[in-house]
């Protein structure tokens, strides 16, 4: 039920992101079409907050191993599907995996019990 109000509400919802990249790998996060943060010169684990994400809008990760060469880039990225709810995403390769936890923020400033 709590998911099906958040999509019932067309207004902006913060939307977290928790990454795990593994050593030597990092990740881009594309937000609708443009680079809104490169974990590259992060740690191992990574909060991003996207404060003003609605459904319509769309969020796009690539995984990287060095940016520089082509062929470094990770075998595949991920979407962000916010009819999903609460989910763990990982791009897989041969080189590592990235997991990345996603949570929607449905009812902000509501208290915690």
């Amino acid at each position: 039920m709590r998911l099906a109000q958040w999509h019932l509400d067309p207004g902006n919802h913060p939307l977290k992101l928790y990454i795990d990249q593994e050593k030597q790998l990092y990740v881009k996060v594309i937000y609708n079409n443009a680079v809104y943060q490169n974990t590259k010169k992060s740690d191992r684990f990574v909060p991003i907050t996207l404060p003003q994400y609605k459904p319509t809008d769309t969020v796009w990760i690539e995984g990287f191993q060095d940016d520089r060469f082509e062929d470094t880039v990770l075998n595949k990225g991920v979407y962000i599907n916010s009819l999903k709810g609460n989910h763990p995403l990982k791009i897989e390769d041969k080189r590592g995996n990235i997991i990345i936890q996603v949570v929607y923020e449905d009812f902000p400033g509501r208290p915690r019990f």
